[in-house]
């Protein structure tokens, strides 16, 4: 009996291709839109008395904001959707390479997608 089965094609992939350095790339400055979001968000926070405030005398023409600054508020809000969109488009550059078994999904543009969701969720139902 003759077996002659035709050999598997040899994986010529020498690294990432494309798709998945473009969803690497897409998922880094989401990751960086995001950080960039959070010191928005840290420069809105309302200012605090803490322990070095009663420590030096506060002049006595200085306002002290007690409510957030909704104009940090908008940046971190735009910031967030910019990386909710990058996040999206890395998962699908992601999703257009999933040919061969060894091809993997990868966790940075999911997490990035669902932190910038929360995101943006928290500025538009609890702010």
């Amino acid at each position: 009996m003759d077996t002659d089965l035709p050999d598997k094609p040899a994986n010529r992939r020498r690294g990432p291709d494309l798709f998945v350095r473009i969803a690497g790339a897409l998922g880094g400055a989401g990751w960086l839109l995001l950080i960039l979001a959070l010191v928005c968000v840290g420069k809105a926070k309302p200012e605090s008395a803490n322990v070095f405030g009663y420590k030096v005398d506060i002049p006595a023409g200085t306002v002290i904001r007690i409510t957030w600054d909704p104009a940090y508020m908008l940046y971190a809000f735009y910031l967030a959707m910019g990386a909710l969109c990058l996040g999206v488009m890395a998962i699908l550059f992601n999703l257009m390479r999933q040919r061969r078994k060894d091809d993997s999904i990868l966790l940075s543009p999911i997490l990035v997608t669902l932190s910038a969701l929360a995101g943006v969720i928290k500025y538009l139902y609890f702010l």
